[in-house]
């Protein structure tokens, strides 16, 4: 049997012994440069060996541009355009929308969708999360049980009633009254103001209300019209039920919303 022994030196040399503790910590020095190279602010950028895509000619938001007539970076979306998650929107239908397929045109009126699209139950747990939502991006301006009298609107009121010049000059246009009651009707009730234009208006927004379709998913906005709904009928029972009784008389056709 072969013993290794036999080819080792009896005594390990001092040079060498040496050269070996000086290789050690030679080998010690390129990491304590690269701690200090990290721990020290230099003036000229850092060594980057891989690029990818982190070094390139680009224009940031609001930075200005030679390449376009008025100057500007930022473009508004080629036409056509559908952004990530709204292809089903796009594709239209009254789930989607709020209005009925194969109604309406440029010239004609839409028609909106009365009661609620195949695919939403109204629950208990749906219009929980229907208060949610309204509470979420409803009730700043339309207040808690829809009088039009939240904290934005309060606030916006008392500058303009107030100094002027606390407003900047800026005109404020209530929020609607969802409870509003004219003539024994409600003015935003189902008869005359159907579910499916209520989501219409928070996709969209009306007047200086902006739309909320980027923000809200489609089936919490439907949440926030069952939720609508119910503070009418908490709030004024007898025009809600009249607005729902009305609507339910005049109420398409259930194939014809599909």
């Amino acid at each position: 049997m072969l013993d290794l022994r036999l080819f080792l030196p009896k005594r390990v040399p001092l040079p060498l012994i040496a050269v070996g503790c000086l290789l050690v910590v030679g080998s010690w020095v390129p990491l304590a440069l690269i701690l200090h190279y990290t721990q020290v602010f230099h003036e000229r950028p850092r060594i980057h060996l891989f690029q990818d895509m982190d070094n390139q000619p680009k224009l940031k938001a609001q930075a200005a541009s030679p390449i376009f007539n008025d100057g500007r970076a930022m473009r508004q979306p080629v036409p056509g355009t559908i952004a990530r998650g709204r292809l089903a929107a796009a594709a239209g239908g009254p789930a989607q929308t709020g209005r009925l397929a194969g109604h309406g045109g440029h010239d004609a009126p839409p028609a909106f969708v009365t009661g609620f699209p195949d695919g939403v139950r109204v629950d208990d747990f749906f219009l929980a999360r229907g208060q949610e939502t309204f509470n979420t991006f409803c009730y700043p301006c339309h207040g808690q049980a829809g009088h039009g009298d939240g904290p934005v609107n309060q606030r916006a009121t008392a500058l303009q009633l107030g100094d002027s010049a606390l407003s900047y000059g800026t005109s404020w246009s209530p929020a609607a009254n969802l409870n509003q009651v004219e003539n024994g009707a409600l003015l935003f009730g189902e008869a005359a103001y159907p579910n499916g234009q209520l989501f219409d208006v928070i996709t969209h927004g009306k007047n200086t209300m902006a739309g909320y379709g980027h923000a809200i998913p489609v089936q919490d906005r439907w949440a926030i019209v069952a939720y609508v709904r119910a503070l009418q009928l908490s709030q004024a029972p007898e025009a809600a039920t009249a607005a729902m009784d009305a609507a339910d008389q005049n109420a398409t056709p259930k194939t014809a919303a599909r």
